[in-house]
């Protein structure tokens, strides 16, 4: 009984050592700027902050796709949500984001990198969709009837370099886009009484974190 007991301890754990040491996590800030324009305005420009957290799964390939990421993507955003009147007077209200969705990641060896950096630095490209709510939005008298929800795709690059096997500082750019969805009878309170219908954002990110899992 008690060798079976300590087989199947064993066995477990040879098989969590195997599942979960390809597990990948990303923690990384992100400052950069937002062009938002409306279907009755004209863009305005706007700065924006994220924090963001991805945690998935690494399929290791060992060739020159060194691997491939499937990951949670989630995390806050500030920013704001703009309404340009006209030439001298823009609508801003800040605004706190929470995102939720799915990235998808390819690791590559760099190519013009002596072989002995290569081991220690690799490039991600990266692809992510998914929606962000809107919960908070300042300087508004009277809350949403429901709040708004935009779509986003976010496309990156990122260069990874190893301090530790299993650690590494991550330094890159996200350039995104996002569609903006809200209750009509709610127009007049998010955009200054204008009758928008439509809310687009497009933007570029530069960021700076940390990514933890196997090199």
């Amino acid at each position: 009984m008690k060798l079976k007991i300590f087989t199947i301890i064993t066995a477990i754990l040879i098989m969590s050592n195997n599942i979960f040491a390809e597990f990948a996590l990303d923690l990384s800030g992100k400052l950069g700027f937002v062009g938002s324009f409306t279907d009755l305005t004209e863009s305005v420009p706007e700065g924006r902050g994220d924090i963001n957290l991805q945690l998935g799964y690494h399929f290791p390939i060992r060739e020159r796709l060194k691997g491939i990421e499937l990951l949670f993507d989630t995390g806050l955003n500030v920013g704001t949500l703009s309404t340009r009147k006209d030439i001298n007077n823009i609508n801003q209200m800040g605004i706190i984001g929470i995102n939720t969705g799915l990235a998808l990641k390819f690791v590559l060896t760099p190519i013009f990198l002596p072989n002995a950096i290569n081991t220690n630095q690799y490039f991600v490209y990266g692809l992510s969709a998914g929606a962000k709510f809107i919960p908070f939005i300042g300087g508004i008298s009277e809350k949403p009837s429901q709040v708004p929800i935009s779509l986003y795709v976010n496309l990156s690059a990122e260069r990874r370099i190893y301090t530790y096997d299993n650690r590494a500082l991550s330094v890159g750019v996200n350039i995104f886009y996002e569609y903006m969805f809200f209750n009509k009878n709610d127009a007049p309170k998010l955009f200054a009484g204008r009758n928008i219908s439509q809310h687009h954002s497009i933007g570029a990110l530069l960021s700076i974190g940390f990514h933890f899992g196997k090199n």
